[in-house]
């Protein structure tokens, strides 16, 4: 996708590859800089909860795949939904909580306990 870089107002492609993982103690922030004057854009900060949490999201959104390929009743799928749509809502309240963090991390560009990484998820 094209992005255009709200410091220096040039614009650059962006794709999986080019989002960058930090790991800064028990939160990893994944972001993505300008490639022309380096500014740092937040796109997650996750801890051992939201990965959980994340993990549990994908395993269930893949479980209502196949229960929708193999016919499953349809009152089976949405207590399914409804397991689904709870997780999200729990991502969404931790994700308050862990933005202003990640972005914090971002902006101190902390180097001690730090690993990066491309391509990360």
């Amino acid at each position: 996708m094209n992005v255009i870089c709200d410091e220096c107002q040039k614009e650059f492609w962006l794709d999986r590859p080019h989002i960058l993982t930090m790991t800064s103690g028990e939160y990893e922030v994944q972001y993505f800089q300008c490639p022309y004057c380096r500014k740092k854009y937040h796109v997650l900060t996750s801890d051992a909860e939201m990965r959980g949490l994340i993990g549990e999201r994908s395993r269930i959104a893949g479980s209502i795949r196949l229960a929708r390929a193999k016919h499953f009743k349809e009152a089976t799928i949405k207590k399914m939904i409804v397991k689904l749509d709870k997780i999200k809502q729990q991502q969404e309240e931790k994700e308050k909580e862990l933005k202003p963090i990640g972005e914090q991390l971002l902006e101190e560009g902390q180097t001690n306990g730090e690993h990066c990484t491309e391509g990360s998820e």
